[in-house]
């Protein structure tokens, strides 16, 4: 929680926002290695109402986010009030001492 509170209040670091770019477009490209992935991006994009020419767009948009917008997205969007937290288990009825029951 102490990192999601920082990336609120201070800007990524160069290296850190270099990262995160590169591996974003680095993903994004690993998952359109074959025709049928990129066959599934173009109709997908279509039915969204954005265009084939959104699959090629896509890198460039996320090239072009600054290290300011993402500070301001985590201010807008991380809110410790808002929080939930999810704890999942294994099913029977074995619950450790402390934690409520479902």
């Amino acid at each position: 929680m102490r990192e999601l509170a920082l990336s609120a209040r201070e800007l990524p670091t160069e290296e850190e926002f270099r990262r995160a770019v590169n591996n974003l477009a680095g993903t994004y490209w690993i998952g359109l290695q074959t025709r049928m992935a990129w066959a599934a991006t173009y109709a997908q994009n279509e039915a969204l109402g954005l265009g084939y020419g959104e699959a090629l767009a896509y890198l460039d948009r996320i090239r072009a986010v600054t290290r300011e917008e993402v500070r301001d997205c985590a201010v807008r969007y991380i809110d410790d009030a808002r929080r939930v937290t999810a704890v999942l288990r294994p099913s029977g009825d074995s619950v450790p001492a402390g934690a409520a029951r479902a």
